[in-house]
């Protein structure tokens, strides 16, 4: 058991943010329930404790007994990190050029994989997930015991006993866990699915001043109107979505135009509105977003 391993994880890589940093290094940031904007670091941003850890629970007749993991899946998301980031060096640096980034069918398939892996460990995604953990775990349960022939007490009776609050808060957090890093088959087999179907959609801001931001959603994903697919920012310059047409890169610069203007509006405005916080490299884009959205 590593314990001595770090416990505030990322669910916004580090590496990320800092494509969205100004000259200095620092990031301007909008904390949205405060209406605060302040300066600091890709270091103090988008992180929770012990986000990824997982608990694994021995049987016991008399008590309960686990042992907590704090490095295993916090190993494998950054493993993942590690290979994907050349890719999105290598987007990024293409696109800046003027094209298409020509990704190997392993580069590809390892950029989708980082996309959907920070698409689901967003800690919002991740409450939404276990919303309603303690049903579920007391509808299995008591259908497990009933099979084995021990009927277990009411809910309200069995929630009374601190060791059964304390397994279904450890089965909640193993529950978040293993969706973040897509440890189950069901999870395998739905981004095997999503990857087969999909290409690389990039857009490119050419307007001088003109930048993206990146929100705890991290993803800007439209509410109404005509369906756009989910783009994540991955520098100030450069968001990509996953798009229905397989195999296929398709770069969109943006001109300098007000069409091009709206473009990026719109990404920005829907990537605020659905945080809590968001950052970006121009304290007047962020404190403008802020003014905007409320």
């Amino acid at each position: 058991m590593a314990q001595d391993k770090p416990r505030q994880h990322h669910y916004i890589p580090k590496f990320l943010l800092e494509n969205f940093t100004d000259d200095n290094e620092f990031l301007w940031a909008a904390y949205r329930p405060a209406r605060k904007v302040f300066q600091t670091t890709p270091h103090n941003l988008f992180k929770e404790k012990d986000l990824y850890v997982s608990h694994d629970i021995s049987p016991s007749s008399s008590e309960l007994q686990y042992s907590t993991d704090y490095a295993t899946r916090e190993g494998e998301l950054s493993k993942l990190e590690g290979q994907a980031a050349p890719v999105v060096n290598k987007i990024i640096a293409s696109a800046r050029e003027g094209y298409h980034p020509a990704l190997s069918d392993e580069e590809t398939r390892k950029f989708m994989e980082f996309f959907l892996s920070v698409y689901r460990r967003n800690p919002s995604m991740l409450d939404q997930i276990t919303d309603d953990f303690y049903d579920a775990f007391y509808h299995a349960a008591s259908t497990n015991a009933a099979e084995a022939g021990h009927p277990l007490p009411a809910k309200e009776d069995l929630s009374q006993d601190p060791a059964i609050n304390k397994l279904m808060e450890l089965s909640k957090q193993n529950t978040k866990s293993r969706f973040a890093v897509g440890d189950h088959k069901i999870l395998r087999d739905k981004d095997e699915a999503s990857m087969g179907n999909a290409g690389l959609g990039i857009i490119k801001i050419v307007k001088p001043k003109r930048n993206f931001i990146i929100g705890n959603c991290a993803f800007s994903k439209k509410q109404h109107g005509r369906p756009e697919p989910a783009w994540l920012p991955i520098a100030s310059d450069i968001a990509v979505a996953l798009i229905a047409s397989p195999g296929q890169e398709k770069l969109l610069s943006v001109k300098p135009d007000n069409r091009g203007d709206e473009k990026i509006k719109a990404i920005n405005t829907n990537s605020a509105a659905q945080s809590d916080i968001f950052v970006g490299c121009s304290e007047t884009l962020v404190r403008s977003l802020m003014k905007r959205i409320g």
